[in-house]
């Protein structure tokens, strides 16, 4: 899937009741899958347990989700943005 029709697919399933806190929500809900993400390696690394790769997953992809709510949210370019990951190689 490209980086265009997810973000479509994001807008198409955001629905929050005061869209004048989309930013707010988006930004809360990355920062609460970054936990979930963060306890799933507690677990492997306090306790010893295999990591679940399935739910390693499925956070990452919220992660993207609320993500992409933020670069829509913000007025971002899909392109410009592109531009600066492609950038990265420079390093």
């Amino acid at each position: 899937m490209k980086l265009e029709q997810f973000m479509l697919c994001t807008k198409r399933t955001w629905n929050v009741q005061d869209e004048s806190r989309d930013l707010e929500h988006a930004t809360l809900g990355l920062i609460s899958e970054i936990g979930e993400l963060a306890n799933a390696y507690k677990k492997t690394v306090g306790y010893g347990k295999e990591l679940n790769l399935i739910n390693v997953k499925e956070e990452l992809g919220d992660m993207l989700y609320f993500t992409f709510r933020i670069i829509d949210e913000l007025s971002i370019r899909l392109d410009v943005l592109n531009e600066t990951l492609l950038t990265v190689d420079e390093f």
